[in-house]
């Protein structure tokens, strides 16, 4: 494990070097466990989880940053010894996402794989998918069990817009753009953008294909 700062009062925990289903099922088992502990507060005024690592963002007051990191590494430390693979699957939700596979980028994912756009359809809304984590944007899901059939590189020069609630695939990851912004990811389909608001990480998202929304 990795400790080092971003900034005076945040602390960042890295449990590995990649993108790994293991390495994020600790941070997450880590987050749930952290994000309860009410002990924490007001020292500690976030906690942000990504794939592999988590970050302590400390109230700007605190005078002992540092004893304070000494202490959670200390329980880190102590609970991943404790973690067990599937021990957060009670803990998941379950939210179906309504999506219109409608995409700007369908035609190119198919050229690329060598399969149907129906096929392609057919794939991404069957799969179940783990909310690894929330970035890039408030609300954004970086969802992690893409099929790797689907697996295409990200747009060499990225869109100057890409529409809110745009799905979209970037290498081995599918997401969903939850506001107007620039973006380099291959576009879908799209869907409603209030359901983002609910997702937090490590819920289970399904696709469901519908004509409209």
């Amino acid at each position: 494990m990795n400790r080092y700062y971003a900034g005076d009062t945040c602390v960042i925990f890295e449990l590995g070097g990649r993108i790994d289903p293991l390495i994020n099922d600790k941070v997450l088992y880590l987050y749930r466990i952290f994000k309860n502990n009410e002990s924490l507060l007001p020292v500690v005024t976030d906690i942000v989880p990504s794939y592999k690592s988590l970050a302590f963002h400390f109230d700007s007051f605190c005078d002992n940053i540092e004893d304070s990191a000494d202490e959670i590494e200390k329980e880190i430390n102590r609970l991943l010894p404790l973690y067990e693979w599937g021990s957060e699957k009670t803990q998941e939700k379950k939210i179906i996402i309504p999506v219109v596979y409608d995409g700007v980028d369908l035609e190119r994912i198919s050229r690329i794989r060598n399969i149907s756009v129906k096929r392609i359809v057919e794939i991404h809304s069957s799969g179940e998918y783990r909310v690894a984590m929330i970035g890039f944007k408030p609300y954004f899901p970086y969802l992690l069990g893409l099929d790797p059939l689907l697996a295409v590189p990200r747009l060499e020069s990225p869109r100057k817009l890409v529409p809110a609630g745009s799905v979209a695939i970037g290498g081995e990851q599918t997401g969903i753009y939850p506001e107007d912004s620039p973006g380099g990811w291959n576009i879908i389909g799209k869907c409603s953008v209030e359901i983002l608001k609910e997702i937090n990480p490590g819920d289970i998202i399904n696709f469901k294909e519908v004509s409209n929304l």
